[in-house]
């Protein structure tokens, strides 16, 4: 128990160094309170972005976070913090799709995680930008079919097309899934209401 209150203590003092962009002697902190007690998740997610955010550009760190957040998923798969650090970690390199994953994760363990939703949003107005970048690329290239045709660029130009389209119709499937089941639990709360008062009053 001893040890329990103390990992706790040590965990506080972290959040509290961490929201101060003292990452260095938060990651100490962090580290402290899981080796006093390493079966929560919640600590071992922060270490993870604690770490990250020492040196988000090295490599080793990044793979060092990422097995930190893997671990506290691992402990707590509903830990919707993991999920929201893991989202930020894919989209500052640049790899919205698994970023999008991981924040629909987190909006799924935790509905209330405005964080998530507020980054899913960002990632929405992201796809219909690629929309009109994909229709100017489709009007660019038949506007240019006859040079398209002359230099061989057809395979070339294809690969990029489906690239994007690819890119779009992933994103666009997901966000219609996560919606969907939102919408579902949304309709499943009301039903268990509406059953509630008429049977309690």
């Amino acid at each position: 128990v001893n040890k329990i209150l103390a990992a706790e203590g040590q965990f506080q003092k972290g959040e509290v160094l961490l929201r101060r962009k003292k990452y260095e002697e938060a990651v100490a902190c962090f580290q402290e309170a899981v080796d006093l007690y390493g079966d929560e998740g919640e600590f071992h997610a922060f270490l993870g972005w604690a770490r990250y955010r020492t040196n988000p550009g090295d490599d080793a760190t990044l793979k060092k976070a990422r097995q930190h957040l893997q671990n506290a998923i691992r402990l707590n798969p509903k830990l919707d913090r993991a999920y929201l650090f893991l989202g930020h970690i894919y989209k500052a390199n640049d790899q919205r799709n698994l970023a999008e994953q991981q924040f629909e994760k987190a909006l799924q363990c935790n509905p209330d995680c405005t964080e998530a939703l507020q980054e899913l949003r960002q990632l929405s107005r992201k796809m219909y930008d690629d929309v009109g970048e994909l229709s100017n690329h489709v009007q660019e290239v038949a506007g240019a079919i006859r040079a398209v045709k002359v230099f061989g660029s057809e395979d070339h130009e294809q690969g990029r097309f489906d690239h994007r389209l690819d890119a779009y119709l992933g994103s666009g499937l997901r966000r219609a899934l996560l919606s969907s089941a939102l919408e579902s639990g949304a309709q499943v709360l009301m039903w268990i209401c509406l059953i509630a008062v008429v049977v309690y009053g």
